[in-house]
């Protein structure tokens, strides 16, 4: 259910994680009341460190994307309305950094325009 974590990108793991989980709300994966895998489940799942999900989950609680209940654990408590917006927000600053990089190697905006409609077209 879950993008795998891409070590080679400049985006830490924890926003991958949010972004993951952004993703499934946003597409109807995930829904208002559904509750998230455990820290550990989720760690494990990913093949990635547990202090890594819990700084994603504190980020996602801090957003207002997920409530921790005791007991039950962290439940979805936002609309994909909402998400959606976060998720462009994040996304948006992602491509922000490819493009600063991209432009720092001399790529002029025509030749970059033609990479992203190649690459739009391909997924």
């Amino acid at each position: 259910m879950w993008m795998p974590i891409d070590i080679r990108s400049p985006v830490p793991a924890y926003q991958q994680i949010k972004i993951s989980v952004k993703e499934a709300i946003v597409t109807g994966r995930l829904k208002e009341n559904d509750t998230l895998p455990s820290i550990r489940e989720m760690a494990q799942e990913m093949k990635i460190n547990p202090n890594t999900v819990a700084r994603a989950y504190r980020d996602l609680e801090q957003e207002g994307i997920i409530l921790p209940k005791q007991g039950i654990g962290n439940i979805v408590i936002v609309s994909p309305v909402i998400v959606r917006q976060s998720l462009i927000e994040e996304l948006v600053g992602e491509l922000s950094l490819t493009m600063t990089k991209l432009k720092k190697t001399g790529i002029q905006f025509q030749e970059f325009a033609k990479v992203v409609a190649k690459v739009w077209e391909s997924i």
